[in-house]
């Protein structure tokens, strides 16, 4: 019981103060003899709501410093506790609940990374060498028309299970810190043009019409092959899920502190409840129909990459209509 009034101090003590103004209400005669210590204890009393709001405002500010703080050990691949803020005990049990999820997710983390690296290099070698040996068999071997088709369609279908593993295993060698390294001064629209040239030939064969408005020197802090490669499966994913001789716009613009990159189809669009969905790892929504290959990969690393650069990713999608990616960059 004691512990509990020591705790809802505050409470009673906010009480306290309503009860001791209702006295005075209903007997205003007492003020006269009492003026001076009204006023001061209403002084008081505005000096610690103040206080009060000064804590929460510092109670806000050291939550969302922890979220971030949690957010980017969670990129780096290694989470470490959080440090118990002094003279605020009442959220002393919250940070020690944390600290215990945080010590978990950093277990669960490390284990999965692990799993996926030897997942990832097991797979490299096999699949080189069975790409190799079906190469060899379609090209040095006389076969009809129908079987050769068949190796070709194994030949990329292996090709995508290799760009996946390469992708399983960049992500779980690679941490912010080693990333954040080899960043430097690049131009985004030269990226983007890199991007289109290497897309060329898939918009030949689908005879696609790709409409660009891009502002020249657009230049940011970044990996430039890690942006190359997040635009590229944007680019790639605007392309594969429309029908042939369809339109898509790509446009890139600096305006004030911000760089806008928008990315339009109009392909077989997403369902809203796909949306939210659409950027897990392995995910793949009802537009990603039989005939369209993929793992559910590189949106999810696209994702994370973006978020690297502090860059936010949106998109807005209409089913059987088609798409518009939003990306938008703070310059620095």
């Amino acid at each position: 019981m004691l512990n509990k009034l020591i705790k809802y101090y505050k409470i009673l003590a906010l009480s306290l103060l309503v009860l001791f103004h209702l006295f005075f209400l209903f007997n205003p005669q007492y003020l006269i003899s009492y003026s001076t210590p009204y006023i001061l204890l209403n002084i008081i009393i505005v000096l610690f709501f103040i206080f009060v709001k000064t804590k929460i405002i510092e109670l806000k500010e050291y939550i969302n410093a922890s979220v971030v703080e949690i957010h980017k050990e969670l990129l780096l691949g290694k989470i470490e506790p959080l440090n118990t803020p002094v003279n605020i005990q009442d959220i002393k049990e919250f940070i020690d609940a944390i600290n215990k999820l945080v010590v978990y997710l950093n277990k669960k983390n490390k284990t999965a990374q692990e799993f996926n690296s030897n997942v990832s290099h097991e797979l490299k070698a096999p699949l080189s060498e069975l790409r190799a040996d079906l190469e060899y068999f379609l090209y040095y071997s006389s076969l009809n028309n129908d079987i050769a088709d068949k190796v070709k369609h194994f030949i990329k279908r292996i090709n995508n299970l290799k760009t996946v593993t390469s992708q399983m295993l960049f992500v779980s060698n690679n941490n912010v810190k080693k990333l954040n390294n080899n960043m430097q001064r690049v131009l985004l629209n030269d990226i983007v043009y890199e991007v289109i040239e290497d897309k060329k030939q898939l918009l030949q064969e689908k005879e696609m019409n790709l409409q660009t408005n891009i502002n020249q020197a657009i230049s940011m802090h970044g990996h430039k092959e890690l942006l190359k490669h997040a635009i590229a499966n944007i680019l790639d994913n605007a392309i594969k899920y429309s029908a042939h001789k369809q339109n898509i716009c790509i446009s890139l613009k600096a305006k004030e502190n911000h760089i806008y990159l928008i990315v339009q189809d109009n392909g077989t669009g997403i369902k809203k409840r796909d949306i939210k969905l659409i950027f897990h790892p392995y995910y793949r929504g009802e537009n990603a129909i039989s005939n369209i290959t993929g793992y559910g990969i590189g949106l999810s690393l696209a994702s994370w990459i973006f978020e690297l650069h502090s860059a936010k990713i949106r998109i807005r999608s209409t089913y059987n209509k088609g798409t518009m990616i939003f990306i938008k960059f703070y310059l620095i």
